[in-house]
């Protein structure tokens, strides 16, 4: 997918990163909505990226299907810690 285009690379991990950044303005709602009903939500996310990924068409739908594996796992696991 990323052979005549090496920069694919670089955007898939900053699309990840920022996935991470953003989950972690979204903390706050653990407290509002409890730890085990964000913790379900967030494993919710990570997994429908993740499927998402391993059945991507294209490079535009796999960098998005990462930022949202990358918002549910950390949003999940920052839930979790409360």
């Amino acid at each position: 997918m990323v052979c005549d285009h090496s920069y694919f690379v670089s955007l898939t991990q900053t699309a990840y990163m920022c996935g991470y950044v953003l989950a972690g303005c979204f903390k706050f709602l653990s407290d509002k909505f409890g730890r085990r009903k964000m913790t379900l939500i967030a494993l919710t996310i990570e997994i429908t990226g993740c499927l998402s990924c391993a059945f991507s068409f294209s490079i535009y739908q796999y960098i998005i299907s990462r930022f949202i594996q990358s918002f549910g796992r950390i949003l999940g696991g920052l839930g979790a810690l409360g």
